[in-house]
């Protein structure tokens, strides 16, 4: 029998702990012969109890709400080898600390990705076919006949998207076989070689919304990109095109967005509010252009997460090569959840 190394989840007791650690999950540690320590505290302790908790761990599993990894809460701990984070974004308790000691860091945002990826998917071909405007919902909308060819597919459409991450990447994957005219990318860190290796066209955030028949906005919440989408990109976009953001409320200028979705000129697809929940009395229940979901594009592979994390763990302490490893640059561009005034769960 090996001698497993200390797994310490941070995640105290709760439906969601339930939901991360799931059968499969334990199972697979089963195989492994991991044993998993649990937290059985809540997040209210301070960083110093917290320094008392990671004592002699090697491998630490993270998840929303984790405290900032900083000096006084890595304190105590000489051992702590890597970290494995059941989420996506690290940004937010991820320090210059946790590289300076060398210890490694992955997370299950590709796991995420797929997941909001395929969300946004379904999204695209639900607007492009305008399917709102002729489908019943339960009690809901009127089936018509009359407007059942108003839309048209993802063939005859140009597809924008802000950003150039994990999630944009897989929805670039899974747009390419339906062949859409063009797939139009905005990012920062994305290179001419890599469009034309990934046969999309870069642009700039305007062309973006000047040419797109669906926009998506999927770029990390960072300093930079706060706000960056105001009343000038709005106005640019097509009239009956339509706006989908699956990324973080806070891209958009608020009262931008608001003045342009008055027009009723394009639609709008929201997954991500300002506010969340979504205030009863939210202006944006009221316009008919809008469809408003609950945060829910990366639901449906929680339950994956930690399987992810402890096949990345074998291959570290088999000392196989990593293959999900986030730098410290790239922690650095990944969603800063504190730039909202939300807490995402």
């Amino acid at each position: 029998m090996k001698l497993s190394p200390k797994i310490f989840f941070i995640e105290p007791p709760g439906p969601r702990r339930n939901l991360l650690l799931n059968n499969a999950v334990l199972q697979r540690a089963k195989d492994l012969e991991y044993k998993i320590y649990l937290n059985d505290n809540v997040y209210s302790l301070s960083d110093e109890q917290w320094a008392e908790q990671l004592i002699d761990v090697e491998a630490l599993i993270t998840t929303w709400g984790t405290p900032k990894l900083n000096k006084t809460v890595l304190s105590k701990n000489t051992t702590l080898k890597i970290i494995g984070h059941a989420a996506g974004s690290v940004a937010t308790f991820v320090t210059p600390e946790v590289f300076k000691r060398g210890i490694k860091v992955i997370s299950s945002n590709c796991v995420m990705a797929s997941s909001v990826a395929e969300w946004s998917l379904m999204m695209t071909i639900f607007s492009l076919r305008k399917t709102k405007d002729f489908t019943q919902f339960g009690g809901t909308g009127t089936i018509s006949w009359e407007n059942r060819k108003s839309g048209k597919g993802v063939h005859d459409s140009v597809i924008g998207i802000w950003g150039f991450g994990d999630v944009a990447k897989k929805l670039i994957d899974f747009l390419k076989p339906f062949s859409p005219k063009q797939i139009l990318v905005s990012g920062y860190d994305l290179t001419e070689t890599q469009a034309e290796q990934s046969g999309i066209r870069k642009v700039s955030l305007d062309e973006l919304f000047r040419e797109s028949d669906v926009i998506h906005l999927l770029a990390s919440l960072t300093e930079n990109t706060k706000y960056n989408v105001g009343r000038k990109q709005l106005e640019l976009i097509k009239t009956g095109a339509t706006f989908i953001n699956a990324g973080r409320a806070v891209l958009v200028e608020p009262n931008a967005l608001l003045h342009e979705l008055a027009k009723n000129r394009f639609n709008a697809i929201l997954d991500v509010h300002y506010e969340e929940p979504l205030p009863l009395d939210s202006p944006y229940r009221k316009f008919k252009n809008v469809i408003l979901s609950p945060h829910t594009a990366g639901c449906g592979s929680e339950g994956l997460y930690l399987l992810h994390i402890l096949d990345e763990f074998e291959r570290f302490f088999s000392n196989k090569p990593l293959r999900y490893e986030i730098s410290q640059e790239r922690a650095n561009n990944m969603t800063k959840d504190h730039l909202t005034n939300i807490l995402i769960s």
